[in-house]
């Protein structure tokens, strides 16, 4: 079993971490009001969700903490979005057939939503670190991560998140930049 050095909260469904998949027993129930609030806003406003989400993660990463680099499983959906709560911390991309590298600060209170080619060619991850490069001390980041779990989801064997495919564009070309807080949707 892989052990996460992070604290995780399901809501809506589980995902399991050890047989990296989910499955219908993993369903938790309906989202939280002020979540379903949340995906629905995510939904309507970016265009770029199929169906409202309705999965959420939510991650609390302390400093020194991060999540290696991966790209979602592709059942989750055409489109994944987090929403950076607490501090603001650098996220790093890396181009799976390139090698090519970017990196973008997710400011607090912004949403990064990874769609098309940053959702499917690009794998994304934050450093474990207690500095940001800038030299800046890093301090506890929330994450509220929304997917859409399927109401059948597939299982597979594939790399936990999904597997990486070809691609040239950067994650900044494929998704722009994270909204600022005034774009966000409001709690």
């Amino acid at each position: 079993m892989r052990d996460l050095s992070r604290r995780v909260i399901h809501y809506g469904w589980r995902y399991d971490y050890t047989a990296r998949t989910i499955s219908e027993d993993l369903y938790l129930g309906e989202l939280p009001e002020r979540f379903a609030d949340l995906a629905r806003r995510l939904h309507d406003s970016t265009g770029e969700f199929e169906e409202v989400p309705n999965q959420v993660i939510v991650n609390e990463y302390e400093p020194g903490q991060g999540i290696a680099m991966h790209t979602d499983h592709r059942d989750f959906g055409p489109a994944v979005a987090t929403i950076s709560l607490g501090d603001s911390w650098s996220m790093d991309f890396l181009h799976e057939r390139t090698g090519r590298k970017q990196s973008m600060l997710l400011e607090v209170g912004s949403a990064l939503v990874l769609s098309g080619e940053a959702r499917l060619e690009w794998r994304h991850g934050i450093a474990k670190r207690k500095t940001e490069p800038d030299g800046r001390r890093r301090s506890t980041r929330i994450s509220l991560t929304f997917r859409t779990v399927h109401s059948r989801p597939r299982t597979s064997d594939s790399q936990d998140p999904a597997d990486a495919t070809a691609g040239s564009q950067g994650p900044k070309a494929a998704m722009g930049t994270a909204a600022t807080p005034s774009e966000q949707p409001q709690r």
